[in-house]
């Protein structure tokens, strides 16, 4: 798995939370550019070590909660993303 994939993964994953509930982020992440790296490193390290489920159910509730189309969309891209990169992390490895 590329490091860069789920670094810019978490990347989208942060920006898209930021957009959606900008108040509820710096209640959660704080409130400087330095917080904001710092929490898409650690959305990068959840994914890395599949800790994904709270991003999915996340998703899962905005495109079944969301009354904006374009909303609905971009979760569930970020959901398909996310649970196709966290299969590919999470695959036990060939011996």
């Amino acid at each position: 798995m590329e490091a860069n994939e789920i670094y810019q993964l978490a990347l989208d994953i942060d920006e898209f939370i930021y957009d959606f509930d900008t108040y509820g982020y710096w209640d959660d992440a704080g409130h400087s550019a330095e917080d904001r790296e710092e929490n898409v490193q650690f959305i990068a390290d959840d994914i890395s070590h599949g800790k994904t489920e709270s991003f999915k159910d996340f998703f899962a509730g905005v495109i079944e909660n969301d009354s904006c189309a374009d909303t609905k969309e971009k979760a569930q891209e970020l959901l398909d993303h996310l649970t196709i990169v966290s299969d590919r992390t999470n695959k036990p490895s060939a011996s």
